[in-house]
């Protein structure tokens, strides 16, 4: 005959069999009964026509709003509670349904509205010539070789830093969350942060709905820039951006100007300056002219022409003085836009060396034997490092 055992011992050892047995179960559901305890912990029913069950979760692992009503999936593990009834000590919680999706999505954007993670005031400009860009994406992905071909194609000599990150599925929301923390590391080094992936569903896009990276966009130190599904598709993450793009070649028509017509508005600049000063000057002559035939009438004009004289030579000279400012100006404006020009740095003999795409400044970042390519200005080479002589860097000192 088996030995007594009290009441908790009994529930103890319910407890220990349902962790052997079923450490952790998935049930589907209707939530009822939804009740926040004290700021940290959630209570709610998960019932169908037939049955129903407590369920628990701590408020910090809810990832999006839950509502009565709701259909829901949760992982959980399997308790017998002190009073001798069974809960879900709940892990996870997944919407059931494109509806569902929908509902969660409506309930998170009202949440964070009322936050104020979408106000208008909040936006920051992106910077007009950024020379370092963060992206946050998946690299394998068409999106990440769109943004870098536009890039390329309208501006160059950027650097960029990539942040690979899963873009979908369950673990997709924390890696993207970590991926912008990391880029907040480097900042201010960081002009502009990239958040981007290709098109998809409402399921596709959970991770970009979902309030931890929806925070962690808000919160980037960088101006952020975002980018997610197609042109029809908003997501939160694009809402809390301080842009909001289409597509990824859309992200970087924003971000970066174009070479070719930066060249063409300096020179309608300079055609709009010349003839403004020409115009000027024209119409100062004729002031002047008018001035002097004023005076030759009025008064004696021996007396005061060394006077007129001498007003003429002064503003004739004011005159040729500003249009050499502006000479001066424009000359420097082109400079500049020759000092961004990587083709023209290439033209003077130097060259850009990369290994798997990504640009090398230092000799001691590669290692004998790795293959690298040598960009010069008309054409490439591939080689193979046979030696590194890495130089001291002095300017700590």
């Amino acid at each position: 005959m088996a030995s007594d055992i009290s009441v908790s011992q009994f529930i103890q050892a319910m407890n220990d069999t349902l962790a052997a047995t079923h450490a952790m179960v998935t049930v589907v559901g209707e939530v009822s009964g939804y009740k926040e305890w004290n700021g940290r912990l959630v209570f709610f029913d998960l019932k169908d026509e037939e049955a129903v069950v407590n369920c628990m979760i701590p408020l910090g692992m809810l990832r999006a709003p839950v509502e009565d009503g709701m259909r829901i999936r949760v992982h959980a593990a399997v308790k017998l509670t002190q009073k001798g009834r069974f809960t879900l000590n709940v892990k996870r919680v997944e919407p059931v349904g494109e509806g569902h999706l929908q509902r969660q999505f409506e309930l998170l954007k009202a949440k964070l509205e009322r936050e104020g993670l979408f106000a208008p005031e909040r936006k920051r400009p992106a910077p007009a010539f950024p020379r370092r860009i963060a992206v946050v994406t998946s690299l394998e992905s068409a999106a990440y070789r769109d943004f870098r071909k536009t890039v390329d194609a309208r501006w160059g000599g950027v650097e960029i830093i990539a942040a690979h990150t899963q873009v979908q599925g369950e673990t997709a929301p924390e890696t993207v969350a970590a991926a912008i923390a990391y880029i907040d590391q480097l900042s201010p080094d960081v002009d502009v942060l990239v958040v981007t992936r290709g098109g998809g569903g409402l399921e596709d896009l959970a991770a970009f709905n979902s309030e931890k990276v929806v925070r962690a966009v808000a919160g980037s130190r960088a101006p952020t820039v975002v980018g997610v599904g197609h042109e029809t598709d908003v997501s939160l993450s694009d809402m809390a951006a301080d842009v909001r793009a289409a597509t990824p070649s859309d992200i970087a028509r924003h971000i970066v100007p174009d070479r070719e017509e930066l060249r063409a508005s300096l020179a309608r600049d300079r055609r709009v300056m010349a003839g403004s000063m020409t115009g000027y000057i024209a119409q100062q002559r004729t002031w002047l002219n008018q001035r002097v035939a004023a005076m030759e009438r009025a008064i004696d004009i021996p007396r005061y022409m060394e006077r007129v004289t001498r007003s003429k030579t002064m503003l004739v000279r004011q005159q040729q003085q500003l249009l050499a400012r502006q000479r001066e100006h424009l000359t420097g404006l082109q400079r500049t836009l020759g000092s961004y020009d990587p083709d023209a740095v290439l033209r003077r003999g130097y060259a850009l060396v990369r290994r798997q795409q990504a640009l090398i400044r230092e000799a001691a970042r590669v290692s004998v034997g790795e293959q690298v390519v040598i960009q010069l200005a008309q054409g490439q080479l591939e080689a193979e490092v046979t030696d590194v002589r890495a130089e001291e860097d002095h300017t700590s000192q």
